[in-house]
């Protein structure tokens, strides 16, 4: 599923898609750029929101883990941009 991002001033409407889809079971990853956000145009900075089984849970947790625990030098020099920035904080 993909969308390319919320249309309507209305959150019920822009999310009632999202909503369909979990109510028939369906598993859903909504993904959130911040590039934008966070002035890092050069970089790709994003989130994740999982609706999942319980299965899919467990590889997950796995790949959460190889990720969060390995960061890489790119995400260091995003982390260092974003928190070096006291504009940020405003």
């Amino acid at each position: 599923m993909i969308h390319q991002g919320f249309v309507s001033k209305s959150l019920d409407d822009d999310l009632s898609f999202v909503r369909k889809f979990i109510a028939y079971g369906r598993e859903v990853f909504v993904v959130q750029s911040y590039n934008k956000n966070l002035n890092l145009l050069a970089k790709y900075v994003a989130a994740i929101n999982t609706i999942i089984s319980f299965i899919n849970l467990t590889t997950m947790y796995k790949i959460a883990r190889l990720i969060y625990s390995n960061l890489h030098v790119q995400d260091i020099c995003i982390i260092t941009n974003v928190v070096g920035k006291p504009i940020m904080f405003d």
